[in-house]
């Protein structure tokens, strides 16, 4: 009688609530551990999953398929790390398969390839020495390029990478194998670790001394017991990244332990990563999704090797194979994007709370504008409040202005010819050709510095980025503009802007300080949180709107390059000549983006060097960089951009802040707009006065009483919070309630609709029979009902107590049955972070 196969649990990424059974033929390639990565067949292809264990077999019908392969040594998912996913698996109402993705990089989630290539590189290393110079006579004699390549490799330590020896040393291949030949030397391949940040040149580390208050922060938290929650409440330029490093110091370098580091991803720039690398150096491990797939994989390898401790990046970080963890750090714990987007719909904030609780580490949440749910947890005692109130050095917060621009009435003749040329009311002239003079003769001499500096690098082997004039004469384009855009673009419009249309974007009190920024040689940030040209393009005889086919929402009009974009599916419409409708020609751009402030300051100020940071200038690998170097270098006197400027900065030169509108999603159909409008201002009015100069902050808006507005004025978050949470008793809202937002979507409306009443009706019946303490509100369509070709409804779940929740949801996903048409789908967001 043969012997009976052995059964297994296996989880797969599948959105079926269940695990799977296989069968183990024989002896595997490798030990089955639980989270080890098995390769099974699944239908007609291969598939990825992990191990869970032994299987009881029970309610198995037909034959039960084998798997076909153990492709590791070791188990991918750690046993800390099967338990997070449980976690995830239960909290978030998704499968186990689903959540355990999240603990692989994408190097390894392929059934076709499950064991991915490293990329290796050939290397000389001496075989066999030669002490006697005697007998290296004899050796060669007549062979004196090979003793010259012998003796050098000597002076290396033994080993170079042959492409070295061939490409910059100049030696050539046959020299090599003669020494190959004679066995002296031998040729081996050897792993090569893919770095990112391997060509960048360290930050200099200078060893700053902790405030009073910051070693208090520090104390507490090393003296925390595991799992424990710490909140570090502090307001911007109180120095919460010394804390951190303060902390890590004592956790990974004196306790031996390892440690995360999570950033929001648009806060994620090299110049972040370089502060913890100047003090950690080849300690730190990056992962975010700018990294190509063979680099976020070489990162993970190192982690779970030990040969890297700690590990700094964007939400997907806090399952990094790290053992023996002591600490978990959430900077800017209240950002939306710790909120994955996609199955599973976790929270890296949520998930890092939990994680450290599995694995015995402590817990940091840094904001200088906290979450509503986190203070509420500190408040109450859940979390450990620790308060930075002071900014390091003794500097002060900006001062706040608000510039109430329903009242802006731009005086006749005011700035004529575009320029500002006629500043009248400034209590100091400013000649604008001093203005423009003394700009180019900064400009000269910043542009020669870096040159130098370019030049230094290079000398020295460091590698350095062509500057972006190079790049663009290398291109054979035309000349850069200090905005990073080329010359032709910024002229290729159908008229220049009045002054009128400019004082409606830059009111005379913020332009008054920009000039007297440019004149004294510092810099300005200026705040618009949209990018584009402009919102839509409307007719101005039918009133008809470019909208995008796939979603309900206009298109937004970009000028460089020049096209109607969707910035939720990414469609793409030529610029319209006529309208579709009427067929009138007169077409009207709407609204207000980055570009068109960018292009109405180049026009203002035309020597002032000006840099756009959004979505459309970032999207390059190292962009990021090479636009916040040159602010650092000051080579650039005018940062304009959405809210990536607003997070992480410091540039001490930095003395004027600009919200050109305050007002962009502060009334977003969203219980969270003012929170967030409330967040990016105070955030954003931090970047100013990091320095001896002092900094000012003007802030444009239609709603100046608004209660965002207002405290965002007065630096006072805590009294923000009283009046924002009163707002959310009634109705209720988180954090007074935990809420979770079902989705019903597909790609015909009336079905969709269907859908949704039959799936209230449904949910109805099911909290009104078990006195569950869940409440719900809709049907109804979502604010925006239709994106990428999908039309959707929601309703929104709402309890007191998250396991009521929990069992309610999961109740009706695994049992609600979606009729199987028209591409029907139901989906979950627990504690979303957005309702549009």
């Amino acid at each position: 009688m043969p012997d009976t196969p052995r059964l297994v649990e296996v989880a797969l990424p599948l959105p079926l609530f269940r695990n799977f059974t296989y069968a183990v033929d024989g002896e595997p390639a490798n030990p089955l551990v639980p989270g080890t990565r098995v390769v099974v067949p699944l239908r007609t292809g291969r598939e990825i999953g992990i191990y869970l264990g032994p299987a009881d077999g029970e309610g198995l019908k037909g034959k039960v398929k084998p798997i076909v392969d153990v492709p590791d040594a070791e188990p991918a998912v750690s046993e800390g790390g099967l338990a997070l996913a449980r976690w995830v698996a239960e909290y978030y109402v998704v499968p186990l398969g689903v959540a355990l993705r999240c603990a692989l990089p994408a190097a390894l989630t392929g059934a076709a390839d499950p064991t991915p290539s490293q990329r290796t590189r050939r290397v000389v290393v001496i075989r066999r020495h030669v002490p006697s110079l005697l007998h290296r006579d004899r050796i060669f004699g007549r062979a004196p390029q090979q003793r010259a390549l012998f003796e050098l490799l000597e002076n290396m330590g033994g080993r170079s990478p042959v492409e070295h020896l061939l490409e910059q040393l100049n030696f050539s291949p046959s020299v090599l194998k003669g020494l190959v030949a004679r066995g002296l030397v031998e040729i081996s391949e050897e792993v090569v670790a893919r770095d990112p940040f391997a060509d960048r040149a360290p930050a200099r580390n200078v060893r700053h001394v902790p405030t009073p208050a910051q070693q208090r922060a520090v104390d507490a938290m090393t003296a925390g017991q595991p799992g424990e929650v710490f909140l570090l409440h502090g307001i911007t330029g109180s120095g919460k990244t010394l804390v951190y490093i303060e902390l890590l110091r004592e956790v990974v370098e004196r306790r031996g332990k390892t440690a995360i580091v999570l950033v929001p991803e648009i806060a994620l720039t090299p110049q972040t990563v370089d502060r913890f690398r100047a003090v950690f150096g080849d300690q730190i491990a990056v992962l975010h999704s700018a990294l190509s797939d063979g680099e976020r994989y070489d990162a993970w390898l190192a982690l779970r090797r030990g040969e890297k401790r700690i590990v700094v990046g964007a939400r997907s970080a806090i399952f990094a194979p790290l053992r023996d963890l002591g600490a978990i750090i959430v900077d800017e714990e209240h950002e939306s994007s710790y909120k994955q987007g996609e199955s599973p719909r976790y929270h890296a904030r949520e998930t890092a709370i939990v994680r450290a609780r599995i694995e015995g580490a402590v817990v940091v949440l840094g904001s200088a504008t906290p979450s509503l749910e986190s203070w509420v947890n500190a408040r109450s005692g859940k979390y450990h409040l620790v308060s930075l109130p002071e900014r390091v050095g003794g500097g002060q917060l900006p001062a706040i202005e608000v510039v109430d621009m329903r009242r802006l009435k731009p005086e006749p003749g005011a700035f004529p010819g575009g320029r500002a040329e006629s500043l009248r009311g400034i209590a100091a002239p400013i000649s604008p050709a001093a203005v423009q003079a003394a700009l180019a003769q900064r400009m000269a001499e910043s542009e020669a510095a870096a040159a130098a500096t370019r030049r230094r690098r290079a000398e020295a082997g460091v590698y350095v980025p062509p500057s972006a004039s190079d790049a663009r004469a290398a291109r054979g384009g035309p000349p850069e503009r200090h905005d990073g855009s080329s010359a032709a673009a910024a002229h290729n419009q159908n008229a220049p802007p009045g002054s009128a249309v400019f004082r409606s974007v830059v009111s005379e009190t913020l332009e008054r300080a920009l000039v007297e920024r440019l004149a004294r040689g510092e810099q300005s940030i200026l705040l618009l949180n949209r990018r584009g040209y402009a919102s839509f393009v409307q007719c101005a005889d039918c009133g008809d709107v470019a909208t995008c086919p796939n979603c309900s929402i206009t298109l937004t009009y970009h000028r460089a390059p020049e096209r109607l974009v969707c910035h939720y599916c990414l469609h793409q419409d030529e610029p319209r000549t006529a309208c579709p409708r009427c067929r009138g020609s007169l077409l009207k751009q709407r609204g207000l983006g980055t570009q068109q402030v960018e292009r109405l300051l180049a026009e203002r100020f035309p020597a002032a060097r000006i840099a756009r940071m959004d979505v459309d200038t970032t999207s390059a690998k190292w962009s990021h960089a090479q636009i916040l170097d040159r602010v650092g270098r000051h080579e650039v006197d005018v940062l304009l951009g959405t809210q990536m400027i607003a997070k992480g900065l410091d540039f001490p030169d930095v003395t004027l802040v600009g919200v050109i509108d305050a007002d962009v999603g502060i009334n977003l159909p969203d219980f969270r707009a003012s929170e967030r409008c409330y967040q990016l201002l105070a955030q954003v009015a931090g970047r100013a006065g990091r320095g001896p100069k002092g900094g000012r902050v003007l802030i444009q808006t239609r709603v100046p009483t608004h209660h965002a507005v207002r405290f965002a004025v007065s630096h006072d978050y805590e009294a923000f919070v009283r009046e924002e949470y009163a707002g959310r008793e009634h109705p209720a809202y988180p954090p007074v309630v935990r809420v979770a937002n079902v989705v019903f979507s597909g790609v015909a409306e009336r079905d969709v609709e269907a859908l949704a009443q039959r799936g209230a009706a449904w949910i109805r019946r099911l909290i009104g029979g078990h006195a569950s303490g869940v409440t719900m509100v809709g049907p109804a369509p979502c604010p925006v009902e239709k994106i990428k070709n999908r039309w959707r409804w929601h309703v929104l779940l709402k309890a007191e107590h998250p396991g009521e929740l929990t069992r309610v949801a999961r109740y009706f996903l695994e049992r609600f049955e979606v009729p199987k048409k028209g591409q029907l789908r139901v989906t979950l967001d627990r504690d979303p972070v957005a309702l549009l």
